[in-house]
């Protein structure tokens, strides 16, 4: 199983400890790599780490973590980034909802809700990781396509005959390539 990474927010260290402790982070298909007490630290630990997946906090100091999901969409578009705030307030969440955050929960938060948002959020980035890899397959078989009709042109004329072993060596690397994608998928 595909194990995305997770980065911790906030600035209470106690919260990131016990939602660390009590989320079945393994069974979800996620990995903790990471914590920060505030958005800066955040964004520093998101360039080194990548995560897939950000939990923070809304209210913290230096940055708070609307502008951190700000900033983290902006280098990285891909990321998923959960709210978890004790603040029900509009403006929070219609700041969310332009930012296209995945999910905003209301402090406290229980386990349960927590990891029933871990499910689903697992499910979407599995189905867009397939179709990355689908892409990436359909691009490669098309490749192979040229290199072949390349090849079959190369063998015809006997001034290239070099240049079609060549070819034919990237054609073998391209179908080990696309047998690897092609077993990712299957599986």
């Amino acid at each position: 199983m595909l194990i995305y990474k997770v980065l911790l927010v906030d600035d209470e260290e106690e919260v990131m400890d016990m939602i660390e402790r009590r989320i079945s982070w393994p069974e979800l298909g996620f990995e903790v790599v990471g914590k920060a007490q505030n958005g800066i630290k955040a964004l520093e630990i998101s360039e080194k780490l990548q995560p897939d997946v950000v939990i923070t906090d809304i209210k913290m100091p230096y940055m708070d973590g609307l502008e951190l999901a700000r900033n983290l969409k902006q280098d990285n578009p891909c990321v998923r980034i959960l709210i978890l705030t004790g603040f029900d307030e509009f403006e929070y969440a219609k700041e969310a909802v332009r930012l296209e955050i995945d999910e905003y929960i209301l402090k406290p938060v229980n386990a349960i809700e927590l990891s029933d948002c871990l499910k689903r959020l697992k499910n979407v980035l599995d189905r867009e990781r397939e179709e990355k890899l689908k892409e990436i397959y359909e691009g490669l078989e098309e490749i192979k396509d040229q290199l072949t009709a390349l090849i079959d042109e190369y063998e015809e004329e006997e001034t290239h005959t070099g240049k079609a072993d060549e070819l034919i060596e990237a054609l073998d690397a391209l179908e080990d390539a696309s047998e690897t994608i092609e077993d990712v998928l299957e599986n």
